[in-house]
Order: structure tokens, then sequence, then C-alpha cells
């Protein structure tokens, strides 16, 4: 069991990195109470693709339409993070709607949010 407990460790441990590493959310709309912007889920896995076969990334997490909830994205984020090398970079890509910046705390709006209810 020590074994089997050691080797799960180092296979984390060893997990791939990359030194250039990508996040590409697309959202058209979050909610039926937010104008939809047609497009964006198309353009992220446009980019996604034009990075991974074009652009010289090693990863590329990508998330569209209802899997762009906010906990979904703080996943993936971290994913990224942790398939970055140490000096690596990362690239955060999110083509959607926002809300808040000239009035109030920028948000991002994800799968189910209002402007009222960015979370």
């Amino acid at each position: 069991m020590f074994a089997l407990g050691m080797a799960l460790l180092s296979s984390l441990a060893l997990a791939e990195q990359h030194d250039r590493v990508a996040v590409v959310v697309g959202l058209d709309q979050p909610s039926p109470a937010i104008p939809a912007l047609a497009g964006a889920e198309a353009q992220a896995l446009g980019l996604s693709q034009a990075l991974t076969d074009a652009a010289g990334y090693g990863r590329v997490f990508t998330l569209v339409g209802h899997a762009v909830t906010a906990d979904a994205v703080i996943d993936v984020v971290k994913a990224g993070l942790d398939a970055t090398s140490d000096r690596g970079s990362l690239l955060f890509v999110y083509a959607g709607r926002g809300a808040g910046g000239d009035y109030g705390e920028p948000a991002f709006l994800t799968h189910g949010a209002t402007v009222e209810d960015p979370e």
C-alpha cells in the first residue's frame, strides 16, 4: 500500500508541465436576461485550435457554453497554473459578457449569471 501511495505522489509531482499554457473561455449568453454575444463560443474554439496548431502552446484548456460556470473557470485556471512550468507563461482569454468595471467591481459573467448577480 505504501508503494502504491508513493507511486501516486510521484506521478502527481511529475505531471507534465509546459512553457506555454492557455486557458480559453467562451460564452455567448450567460442567461436569458443578458443579450447574446454571438460567436463568442465559436471564436474561443477557433482560438484554442490556433494556439495548439500554430502558436506553439503545449497545453490549451477550453471551456465553452453551459460548461462556463464560476467553479469550472476557477478549476480550469488552477489546472492551467499546475500545467505551467516555473519559467512558463499562462495566457487567459475570456470571450463573453462582463459586468461592473465602470460602476462597480468588474466580473466575468458565467453561465446563469446576471448583471445584478454576477456570481
